[in-house]
């Protein structure tokens, strides 16, 4: 092999590597914005499902707390329905997002209705008692923190929402909620199924009664002829046309459950 040839050959892998190299980069970046598509579209449910919740006590609940900030989504849906007489306190585990929930937060001019803090509620709790109309945690292990959102809470009719994206965690948390003393303990699915809705020709069933009504019929009238018979036989053996709801065979994304409980005096 020539030096040209070889160096030829070598531009050659080279090219080939910084394709793939470019291909994987595309496919990790597709996957993080698939992610995300996924997260947004799980909280826009969640924050659907959860605020219309609030909007029942909306009166009633002037004190919120929250575990587990996230991207924000549900603290400033929670902002729109609590204002202008609520106030949101956000509590985040990890600090950078902490501070990315603070700075948005002053850059959309609601800050002064929220409060948010970086520390652990699964170990340290909530560093408040009896205060808090409502609780939302959505960390997961939601099992861990049931005690400091009871101690959170106020004396009586305080409500504690969870949300989760597997069924096991619902099981624990149901668990822990039941031994806290905790009642009117459900939970919710929150996985919308969009159904398409389409035409559809269904052939009208013979159900061995045409014949009879035909004669009867005409017998009564006085007016029906043989004629008239197969007609009928051929609009009763035919097909109809009506609107029907089908839903998808799959779904892109996974599901989740919200937890609903409330905390008793006794």
């Amino acid at each position: 092999m020539t030096s040209q040839q070889h160096n030829n050959r070598m531009m050659h892998l080279g090219g080939k590597a910084k394709r793939n190299r470019r291909d994987v980069k595309m496919h990790h970046s597709w996957r993080r914005r698939r992610r995300r598509r996924k997260r947004k579209r799980k909280e826009k449910i969640e924050v659907a499902k959860f605020v219309c919740q609030l909007q029942d006590y909306q009166d009633e609940f002037h004190q919120i707390w929250r575990h587990g900030t996230g991207s924000g989504s549900l603290s400033h849906a929670i902002i729109r329905t609590i204002a202008p007489t609520g106030h949101l306190y956000t509590v985040e585990f990890h600090q950078q997002r902490a501070e990315k929930a603070i700075e948005e937060f002053r850059e959309h001019e609601v800050d002064h209705l929220v409060t948010v803090k970086n520390q652990d509620v699964c170990k340290n709790g909530f560093g408040v008692t009896n205060v808090a109309d409502a609780v939302f945690l959505d960390i997961p292990s939601p099992w861990e923190a049931i005690g400091h959102a009871k101690l959170a809470l106020k004396y009586e009719g305080g409500r504690i929402c969870s949300f989760s994206p597997c069924i096991e965690q619902v099981q624990r948390t149901c668990l822990a909620l039941q031994e806290h003393g905790f009642t009117e303990i459900n939970t919710s699915e929150i996985l919308l199924r969009v159904y398409n809705v389409r035409t559809v020709s269904l052939q009208i069933p013979d159900l061995g009664r045409a014949a009879e009504d035909d004669s009867t019929a005409a017998f009564d009238r006085g007016t029906q002829t043989d004629q008239d018979v197969p007609c009928v036989a051929n609009l009763q053996q035919g097909t109809v046309q009506f609107k029907s709801g089908v839903p998808p065979r799959e779904m892109v994304g996974h599901t989740g459950y919200l937890t609903f409980a409330t905390k008793s005096l006794f």
